[in-house]
This record gives structure tokens, C-alpha cells and sequence, in this order.
């Protein structure tokens, strides 16, 4: 499948969910709140270390949530591919140069510190605005990144630029 999106130069886009075995693993706490920023990092993970992100080049992939734990986990991540030689072969390029290609919607990544760590792994022109409606009001993402001080231009690439260069489509 992922090498006809390939062929295809498709956009894919990625939301997290919550497997099984993650519900009521912390009492009260939902398991968007936990699981679906691990959820995210595991699938990026999986891409990563499959070989998947190299052999489909072409393939855009967006992730949800600023990538999840992503931002966080990055060094540790790089760290286990230094460490494991059969790892690191199938990021011939290696971990970052690989986070660096995704995009990342910015959805729930409004604070300073977690946004300024999404900055750390991703080129502001991959950072894309999301709403994660119906679960979350726009209002939410447009009020974060507001409490940001960004320049106006990266916050207009942010909030329209950005998609439009990666969906030139929409421009109509």
C-alpha cells in the first residue's frame, strides 16, 4: 500500500487512536490525553525503523499533535539507532534528517516549551495549523499560537502558507 501512495505522491495524513489495551491503564484519564501522543510516536517510529520513510520518499506524511511524544523522544531515538547498527541502516540518512521531511500540525503544541521542541525536529515550513474538530474548537489552536509571539510571517505560513504549498489544490 505505502509504495502505490508513494508512486502516487500522496499526502497522508496520520491521527493517533487508542489501541485496546490502552483504556483505563490511568484511572480517570482518558486515553487521548496519554495514548494518543505515545500512539503517534510509535507509528513514526514504526515508519522510521521499517524502512518505510526511506523507500517511500514521495509519500507527505502529516502527523497530528505536533507528532506526539515525538519532540521529546527525538535524541533517544537517535541514540538507539547509533546504538543499533541494524536500525540505523534503515535510516541511511539518519533519524533527523527523516523527522525533518514530516509535517506536523500544530494542534495541542501551543506552549512555549513543546512548541519550541516540535521547532527542534521540524522546519517551521512543515508545521501546518489544525483544529482537531470536533474534539477541540479552532478558537483553541488560533488563541495557542497567538500566545506564541511569533513573527507574522512563520504565523501565516502556519496558518495558511505552509498547507498551501504542500496542497497547491486548495488554492482555488
Amino acid at each position: 500500500m505505502f509504495d502505490e501512495l508513494n508512486r502516487r505522491k500522496a499526502v497522508v495524513y496520520f491521527h493517533p487512536t487508542a489501541a485496546s489495551f490502552a483504556f483505563n491503564r490511568v484511572k480517570d484519564i482518558p486515553p487521548p490525553t496519554m495514548e494518543f501522543p505515545f500512539d503517534t510516536t510509535r507509528a513514526i517510529a514504526s515508519l522510521m525503523f521499517s524502512g518505510t520513510l526511506t523507500r517511500c520518499p514521495d509519500i507527505r506524511w502529516i502527523f497530528s499533535h505536533g507528532g506526539g511524544a515525538l519532540p521529546m523522544l527525538a535524541g533517544r531515538i537517535v541514540g538507539l539507532a547509533r546504538n543499533r547498527p541494524e536500525l540505523a541502516a534503515r535510516v541511511p540518512g539518519g533519524v533527523m534528517a527523516e523527522l525533518k521531511k514530516l509535517y506536523y500540525d500544530v494542534v495541542g503544541v501551543g506552549g512555549r516549551g513543546a512548541f519550541a521542541a516540535l521547532k527542534d525536529i521540524a522546519d517551521p515550513s512543515h508545521l501546518l495549523f489544525g483544529t482537531d474538530f470536533p474534539f477541540w474548537s479552532p478558537h483553541e489552536t488560533i488563541t495557542a499560537l497567538d500566545g506564541l509571539s511569533l513573527p507574522a510571517a512563520e504565523l501565516a505560513a502556519i496558518e495558511r502558507g505552509n498547507a498551501l504549498a504542500l496542497l497547491p489544490g486548495l488554492k482555488s
